[in-house]
Parts: structure tokens; sequence; C-alpha cells
């Protein structure tokens, strides 16, 4: 049994850090698709959802302060690296109302230091006015 449960290891082709599965013991997957995803342990980008109100004041460059939900400290402030062309939905665990789909603008805010938040920590982005 070891010797067959060594040949069916999956080796991850970098260190860090399952931050989703995308498919569970027992099924089926499409050659191609996605098993898992695996982040660097540390987090230095955030991927923001802007809502549509905000979507058009946002431009790449701009200046962002991001602390994470329930810390005191751990303010950063990061420049905001790409925005995204089209809406997208939401992300589940970052909705107001998880009943309800919410769609919005992504953002990638870059070069945060090491260490400054969690792979899936939420971090609360306010767009910094110049």
């Amino acid at each position: 049994l070891q010797a067959r449960r060594e040949e069916s290891a999956i080796r991850a082709p970098a260190a860090g850090v399952v931050s989703q599965i995308f498919q569970q013991p027992g099924g089926v997957l499409l050659a191609g698709a996605p098993l898992l995803e695996i982040t660097s342990p540390s987090a230095r980008t955030v991927v923001a959802y802007l809502d549509q109100a905000s979507a058009d004041r946002v431009k790449v460059g701009a200046e962002v302060e991001l602390v994470a939900s329930g810390k005191q400290q751990g303010r950063h402030r990061a420049n905001v690296a790409r925005v995204g062309k089209t809406l997208q939905e939401i992300p589940l665990q970052l909705r107001r109302n998880q009943a309800i789909v919410e769609w919005g603008l992504p953002i990638v805010v870059a070069q945060l230091p090491e260490g400054a938040f969690r792979p899936g920590e939420v971090v609360n982005v306010r767009i910094r006015r110049n």
C-alpha cells in the first residue's frame, strides 16, 4: 500500500500553501483542469473588487491603503498594478450578504512587503485621494 501511495502522490512544482482545492477525492478531473491552487506562504499581491460606482475612478498607479480585517496593526500603502476590464462575480467570502450575488471590478495591488498578509486573508482596501 505504501508503494502505491507513493506512486500516486502529486508533487508540488513550487513551495507554498494549498489555497484552493478544485476537486475532492473520488471525483473525476478532465485533462488539463486544475486540481488545486498553490500560493506563496506570504501574499505580496491583493485582489480587490470595486463596486460599479467606484470602478471608473481607479486607474493603474492609484495609491491605496490596505488593512487586514480585525487587525489593529498592519496598515500598508501600495499602488494599483492592474485594473480589470470587466465586472466579475465577487467571491462568496467577500460579499456583504452571501445569499446575494454581487459583482465588482477586480483590481490588483502588488509589491506589498514580505509577510504583510497571509494568503486568503480578508483585507480592506481604501483608495487614497490625492
